[in-house]
């Protein structure tokens, strides 16, 4: 699992990876609202899936599944109690959904040429290059 994912990138944002039974830190619980709102802003680089333990979300380990982009990551933490009624899935709890990585605070850094700029995270030392010409 890990070998696919770009350990070097997420690495600069990602203060603890965890493993297969742990959750990455730092990491904020969101709203469902907010979390398919930051998703059809996200396209992932790689997913994986865990199955998580932690007392903190109740007895039981859940599938959680995680989705690496660009600067942060998000997941999808699935109740360990559900059923199968007709054609579709009840949950007796809503999952947990999960933003991973540094909240930034995006400064401009360096300017790389006509429209080109580069800024860093302050809190991390992220950066990122942004072209904003037409």
């Amino acid at each position: 699992m890990y070998e696919k994912i770009d350990m070097e990138r997420i690495g600069k944002f990602i203060t603890e990876f965890g493993n297969f039974n742990s959750l990455p830190k730092p990491f904020i619980i969101l709203e469902p609202n907010h979390y398919y709102y930051l998703l059809n802003h996200f396209t992932p680089y790689e997913t994986e899936f865990r199955q998580i333990i932690d007392h903190d979300f109740g007895p039981y380990a859940k599938n959680t599944t995680i989705s690496w982009g660009f600067d942060h990551g998000l997941g999808i933490m699935m109740p360990a109690e559900w059923k199968i009624v007709g054609d579709h899935c009840e949950f007796k709890t809503m999952p947990t959904f999960f933003r991973f990585g540094c909240d930034h605070d995006y400064q401009h850094s360096t300017n790389l040429g006509n429209c080109y700029n580069r800024y860093e995270c302050t809190k991390c030392g992220f950066t990122k290059d942004v072209d904003s010409s037409d």
